[in-house]
């Protein structure tokens, strides 16, 4: 079954080479693009998409998630997507991968605050429809206190805290931060997320038991 959706998934898939003349790079380039008219294989074109590559002698391989640069320039490949996508520039893939972590943070205190009402009342509080505003750090302590988060959980949601405090007061602050460090901010704060969203649904079926 799996390998007939695979099969269905990738019959419809192109792929076009543009062989040019890079005036940055004085050199010859090629763009591959790549297109993936349905890549869910149902027929409907769900999430149809196309992915370009740059094939260049003169690309250097630069650390994730850094887009890959010109050895002539040393900046970010000119061709790594459309003028004007933020991908092109350091500062706003920064900016945006700021915007993300931020925006999971709120994921983790709309959670934290879910689960711990929810923990409340499988324990047999007498509860209001809505809980008092609680801050982040309040949230974290709750959420210990209730056993709902090991220590270690415990610790990684605190480190968040600090940076999202670090980036949420300060417009520019982002500015400070490398790309990687960025990066693996965002992909902290959606973990945490995801996890608490799972306690949540956790908590849903042993109340529904």
């Amino acid at each position: 079954m799996n390998q007939e959706w695979y099969k269905k998934s990738m019959e419809a898939d192109k792929n076009y080479d543009a062989p040019f003349f890079c005036k940055v790079g004085q050199v010859e380039s090629e763009v591959r693009v790549y297109i993936e008219p349905d890549p869910h294989g149902d027929g409907k074109g769900t999430h149809a998409h196309f992915h370009t590559m740059i094939r260049c002698p003169k690309i250097k391989i630069v650390d994730f998630p850094e887009p890959d640069r010109c050895q002539v320039t040393d900046e970010t490949c000119p061709f790594v997507a459309p003028f004007g996508d933020y991908e092109r520039d350091s500062g706003a893939r920064r900016w945006v991968y700021a915007q993300r972590f931020l925006h999971h943070v709120s994921f983790i205190e709309f959670y934290g605050m879910q689960l711990i009402y929810l923990s409340l009342i499988s324990k047999g509080f007498k509860m209001a429809k809505e809980l008092p505003d609680l801050r982040y750090v309040d949230i974290i302590r709750f959420l210990h206190a209730l056993g709902l988060v090991n220590s270690t959980t415990c610790n990684e949601l605190d480190d968040v805290r600090k940076q999202r405090n670090k980036l949420a007061h300060r417009p520019k602050a982002y500015r400070r931060f490398k790309e990687k460090e960025l990066f693996e901010l965002v992909s902290k704060a959606q973990k945490l997320a995801g996890f608490l969203g799972t306690r949540i649904s956790e908590l849903h079926r042993n109340q529904g038991a």
